[in-house]
């Protein structure tokens, strides 16, 4: 079994025997799954709802291993990488959180009928709250190693969907059900979720961004989920660009929760809705803007388009809206309406647009300096809504200088990452000469050299286990079939 990657691990010192407690119970567990991190290009917030975003996988990864366990309910044990120093320490949950998603685990194992007695034992090599998909990671790992155990899913399978095209995954049972149950976890461990973390950490290392996106499904009563890689939308030509693209993931030095985050954003969208809905007025009205909507891809059209003829008015409509003035019309007719969503979704359906026009630009033929415009715009958008920090703003500030070069924050903001891109090959230079220049602590850089990780490290077969509402005669017959 391959085990090598425990020693690129080091703890904090002063951990060092508890550390090596812990890596001995991982190394021990009977399965050990790693899935990766990822990073926004553009979409975070408004991906919420149901507006598309743009994400990429990274070769960072979550380790987890399970085993089993004398007593009753589920234990996780988490360490972490610390995002300055890289090394390792013990995880300091939030109130309830650890609490909580162990609940949700034992609730989804009792669901399935097995008796929940298991040991998690998880190491993040994603830096935890920069934004950087650890618990999206954290939560398809955990999802893959259940559904192992309920005996559905195989290393077979898992490296299949790691393999696919995403429209074949549509149609994948198992697949739709491990990301169910990976979702619901990442929903308890955030309070909020689109479901886009744990999505691409199942698929793995792509190499390419992702297009995810949500609708209202009425027949199934829920949002149902739609993802292409940009090489199903434009095909692999009009992507080659992007192997030579420098992308850097620089640490902040601040971290943030992203159920503070969002938090945040509910209460800010009020104040942000007056400059932003002003600023999208003015951005708009330029009639080339809705051009460069419309070249989306044929997959994405039959989804999106209607949508975008239908909402161009509503864009113009929803910039002209006087908020007092809606507020208390609202309360004239004593209406339902939760005003703080009302404006949020209005305000986030502005980003969907700039969401749409940095991805129908994201290939060889199109004018990519729009991609990083749109990156650029949508920093802007995220600190008129509190989400940025002064930090952030500078380090974005001296990057947004440079011709050809976008620099945003990932994820649900108020600390974590800046992810740094541009199109022009040539900016890698510039790129580094900046990051050595303000002595940058650098998570992750496109052109490093990467190490990728099979999906299943060790898949113990015997554990996999009956119900555990069954008789003991109708065990031991199982167990012994």
């Amino acid at each position: 079994m391959c085990l090598d990657f425990l020693k690129d691990f080091r703890a904090t010192p002063g951990f060092e025997n508890e550390f090596n407690r812990f890596i001995n119970n991982l190394r021990n567990s009977e399965i050990i799954v790693a899935f990766p991190g990822a990073f926004f290009f553009i979409g975070e917030h408004a991906v919420m709802y149901g507006q598309p975003a743009l994400y990429m996988s990274i070769p960072l990864y979550v380790f987890t291993g399970i085993k089993k366990s004398e007593v009753e309910g589920i234990n996780i044990e988490m360490w972490q990488t610390d995002p300055k120093s890289k090394l390792c320490k013990k995880l300091i949950w939030e109130i309830n959180q650890k609490e909580e998603t162990q609940q949700c685990i034992e609730n989804i194992l009792k669901r399935e009928f097995i008796e929940p007695r298991y040991h998690i034992f998880a190491l993040m090599q994603v830096p935890p709250r920069c934004g950087l998909d650890s618990s999206g990671a954290f939560s398809a790992g955990v999802s893959v190693i259940l559904g192992m155990l309920m005996g559905y899913i195989s290393e077979e399978k898992v490296w299949e969907w790691q393999n696919s095209n995403l429209s074949e995954l549509k149609k994948d049972e198992e697949f739709n059900k491990t990301f169910e149950i990976a979702w619901e976890i990442d929903q308890t461990i955030q309070k909020g979720s689109s479901g886009i973390g744990p999505f691409i950490s199942l698929i793995g290392v792509r190499d390419e961004p992702v297009v995810y996106f949500l609708v209202e499904n009425e027949e199934r009563a829920k949002r149902e989920w739609f993802a292409y890689l940009l090489s199903e939308l434009y095909g692999e030509d009009e992507i080659k660009w992007l192997k030579k693209a420098p992308i850097a993931l620089i640490y902040s030095g601040e971290t943030a929760l992203t159920r503070e985050s969002l938090d945040k954003l509910r209460s800010s969208s009020y104040n942000a809705s007056q400059n932003i809905l002003p600023f999208s007025k003015r951005l708009l009205k330029r009639q080339e803007i809705f051009e460069k909507i419309k070249e989306i891809a044929t997959p994405l059209q039959s989804v999106l388009i209607s949508e975008i003829n239908k909402n161009r008015e509503q864009y113009i409509r929803t910039a002209r809206i006087n908020i007092d003035e809606l507020i208390r019309e609202l309360g004239k007719e004593n209406r339902k309406y939760n005003i703080s969503d009302y404006i949020l979704s209005r305000v986030l359906s502005i980003l969907g647009g700039f969401s749409l026009i940095c991805i129908s630009n994201f290939k060889t033929s199109s004018d990519k300096e729009y991609v990083v415009k749109m990156m650029n715009v949508y920093q802007w958008v995220l600190d008129s809504l509190n989400l940025s920090t002064p930090k952030i703003n500078e380090i974005c500030r001296v990057f947004q200088k440079e011709n050809g070069i976008g620099a945003k924050l990932t994820g649900s903001g108020c600390g974590g990452d800046v992810v740094v891109f541009s199109y022009l090959p040539h900016k890698r230079s510039r790129i580094e000469e900046i990051i050595r220049g303000n002595d940058h602590v650098v998570h992750y850089k496109s052109w490093d050299e990467k190490k990728i990780y099979k999906p299943i490290i060790r898949f113990g077969k015997y554990l996999v286990l009956p119900p555990y509402d069954l008789k003991e005669e109708e065990k031991k017959k199982l167990m012994s079939a």
